[in-house]
């Protein structure tokens, strides 16, 4: 039977614009949940040009806290060019994206790597449109999400419910390659990638 690799390192990559109120807690929750895997990780948060004391308090942290670190850069170039920014910055053999505002815990990590670890996949995308998520959408978002979900797979194949979710765990021989080619960095990049991803028959 196959085993999968051992997981030597995780690295965390969030973006972060003008998040000064709500970084004490993004951290704290993200540090906590990387600490319980047992494992080395590191946490990248991406200062993606804000005006407002974000890397101050990132840096603040990163004192305190040698697993953080801290990407700071002007202008802002929306969360694909983070991303890119982050990607290339990490040093872990799985490679995490987590959104700034908690609407995916980041305490689900652990159950996204082991089932990483178990299917032996490449990506593992979470998914508000899974039967065990806990959201209420008005019946017409879900049309609409129904009707994305459709579009992109007629377009590039891509099965994917929700490609725009913000919690999604690759291995770092996968993504690093991909996000150095990518050219969206906008609202379309989830899709850019993961068709990349698709299109090279990863699983």
């Amino acid at each position: 039977m196959f085993e999968a690799a051992p997981i030597k390192k995780v690295s965390v990559v969030i973006p972060v614009f003008n998040e000064q109120e709500s970084l004490p807690e993004l951290i704290r929750r993200t540090s906590d949940a990387c600490e319980k895997l047992g494992k080395d990780y590191e946490i990248l948060l991406i200062d993606d040009g804000s005006s407002d004391r974000t890397k101050a308090e990132i840096e603040r942290a990163a004192a305190e806290n040698p697993k953080i670190r801290c990407i700071s850069y002007q202008p802002n170039q929306g969360k694909g060019g983070a991303l890119r920014e982050g990607t290339a910055h990490a040093t872990g053999d799985y490679i995490a994206f987590c959104d700034a505002d908690l609407d995916l815990a980041p305490e689900q990590l652990a159950d996204f790597i082991d089932r990483m670890q178990r299917e032996n996949a490449d990506v593992v995308i979470g998914s508000k449109m899974h039967p065990e998520s806990k959201v209420d959408y008005p019946a017409i978002r879900r049309v609409y999400s129904w009707g994305y979900y459709i579009l992109l797979l007629l377009l590039f194949r891509l099965n994917v419910r929700d490609t725009q979710t913000g919690l999604k765990l690759f291995k770092a021989e996968v993504i690093k390659p991909v996000m150095r080619q990518i050219l969206v960095k906008r609202f379309a990049f989830d899709i850019e990638v993961l068709a990349i991803i698709n299109a090279r028959g990863y699983k």
